[in-house]
């Protein structure tokens, strides 16, 4: 990170989809959250695998197909907010879902930041990105495996799922809740 503070690091198109509408913003990490790492995700239907560049991704087909619809129904913004960052695009077509439009009314997802780093940096820029988020006052649904934030609030839901099995029927249901409250 070269600048004197780590919310510089964050993307512009991150800013500015902030300010774009009043939905709530979905901060959505995917190793562990939308891919599965060991155990089969928690789901009725047997796992999807694919593979996209050289990487085997394991998830749930009714869970990326509730995705799809939130998106392009415009239910939530799609903000990513993982170490794929800088190479989502990668995931983009795993998932079939669209990357970013500087268009607010068309279905799109958003990179917090749109470099690829790992470690420590990655949980800074996690960190900031969700910071930034709640200072908007717009609803925050978190999905993270590893960052969690000891914050609860009316317009903030918060999920640390099981690395091994990502997000679960039970986590899509406090999801819905969730965006159901804030439309």
């Amino acid at each position: 990170m070269t600048g004197l503070s780590i919310t510089d690091e964050l993307a512009n198109e991150y800013l500015r989809a902030l300010t774009d509408s009043n939905r709530p913003l979905w901060l959505l990490d995917i190793d562990g959250v939308l891919r599965a790492f060991d155990a089969d995700p928690d789901w009725p239907e047997l796992p999807r695998t694919r593979t996209s560049a050289g990487f085997s991704v394991k998830f749930a087909p009714s869970l990326i197909h509730w995705i799809q619809d939130l998106v392009r129904e415009q239910a939530v913004d799609v903000i990513w907010s993982t170490t794929w960052c800088g190479r989502v695009d990668r995931m983009l077509d795993v998932f079939d879902l669209p990357g970013y439009s500087p268009d607010p009314a068309k279905a799109r997802t958003v990179e917090a930041w749109n470099w690829y780093c790992n470690g420590e940096p990655a949980m800074l820029l996690k960190l900031a990105s969700l910071q930034v988020a709640l200072d908007t006052g717009r609803p925050v649904i978190h999905t993270d495996d590893h960052v969690a934030v000891n914050f609860e609030g009316p317009n903030y839901l918060a999920i640390r799922p099981d690395s091994e099995r990502g997000l679960s029927q039970d986590h899509m249901v406090r999801i819905a809740d969730f965006i159901k409250t804030h439309q």
